[in-house]
């Protein structure tokens, strides 16, 4: 099926993630189950996991701006338990699965899956990631964000989660595009 241009620039009859899908994207640090922390976290030689890339780059305030980490497809077990980067206006940081839905987040303990509750989470960006809260008991989430401002959370999946798929107590979220179903409390 061939591409075509409709008159204001976009894609015609293709949904974003379908346009998403087909196309490459260049990120500057890769992820993946089966890399290693020693890796340079590059696509061939990646790290294991975001912990290690958040290290790398930073948790100062714009430490992110304009760098994306890459997931290669599938099941990521790890805990995040570090502070995320942050971008700046215009320049946010983006985690990004490789392909739409491809790479899951489902740590193997009893824990909120991404934990955004630093005051410098700012400009944040998270596309076509499944969050899989299966292992959860309790009230935990699949994203808190609870300080900070700027978050996207686009064509991403939350499922199984024992708590809310998405708590957002800070400004100027944006939720668009997501499947959101099993979940214990409220949906967002």
């Amino acid at each position: 099926r061939s591409l075509r241009r409709d008159c204001n620039g976009c894609f015609g009859d293709l949904s974003a993630e379908a346009l998403r899908a087909t196309m490459p994207f260049t990120a500057d640090f890769w992820i993946s189950p089966s890399g290693s922390d020693s890796n340079p976290g590059t696509y061939e030689s990646p790290f294991a996991t975001l912990n290690k890339a958040f290290i790398v780059i930073g948790s100062s305030a714009g430490a992110g701006a304009d760098l994306i980490v890459g997931m290669k497809n599938g099941i990521h077990t790890a805990t995040v338990s570090t502070q995320c980067p942050s971008g700046t206006s215009g320049h946010p940081f983006t985690v990004r699965a490789e392909s739409y839905l491809g790479a899951t987040m489902r740590p193997s303990a009893n824990v909120t899956i991404l934990s955004l509750t630093n005051a410098a989470d700012d400009y944040q960006k998270f596309v076509d990631i499944v969050f899989d809260g299966v292992n959860q008991t309790g009230t935990k989430f699949g994203i808190w964000h609870n300080t900070g401002d700027h978050i996207w959370i686009e064509g991403c999946e939350f499922l199984n989660m024992s708590g809310s798929a998405v708590l957002i107590q800070a400004h100027n979220a944006t939720v668009r595009n997501c499947l959101i179903h099993d979940t214990g409390l409220t949906q967002l």
